[in-house]
């Protein structure tokens, strides 16, 4: 009788679906069903999705068969927002460093357009760091755009 329902169609049809069920929730656990956008603000908490809403987000990482290491942002925004976001997240707004810094530089192969962070003029508009949700982030203010990138805290 056991032979004879291990060899049935239920059977099998019931070892597929569990198959199929563990490789769905496999995969729904690791992101996969996730846009760039959501990921980035899952990873950036409740105090972070503010920032994200209206950008155009890319991701990049070293490993495709991974979750990306860092995602880029860009939208528009006046002072005043950018200081309200940045201040609600508990990052301090400071003038934007004289020193070219090379994490605006987009990774080879990134293309983000409207991205111009690391041209902009040294010293000029706003900047705030700091770690928010599981991410580290840098913001940078300028002349009405908001230029965000968030790298994964290890």
């Amino acid at each position: 009788m056991a032979r004879k329902l291990a060899n049935g169609p239920k059977f099998k049809l019931v070892v597929l679906l569990g198959v199929f069920l563990l490789a769905w929730f496999g995969l729904a656990e690791m992101g996969f069903f996730m846009s760039e956008k959501s990921e980035l603000k899952r990873l950036l908490g409740e105090g972070g999705a503010g920032l994200i809403d209206g950008a155009e987000v890319v991701a990049w990482g070293l490993d495709p068969d991974h979750k990306p290491d860092a995602y880029y942002a860009l939208r528009g925004m006046d002072e005043g927002g950018f200081r309200r976001l940045a201040t609600q997240a508990g990052l301090p707004v400071v003038p934007a460093s004289a020193l070219a810094e090379a994490i605006w530089k987009l990774p080879e192969g990134v293309k983000l357009p409207g991205w111009a962070a690391p041209s902009l003029p040294a010293g000029e508009g706003l900047q705030a760091r700091g770690g928010m949700g599981d991410a580290n982030v840098w913001l940078r203010w300028h002349a009405g755009k908001l230029y965000i990138v968030a790298l994964r805290a290890s």
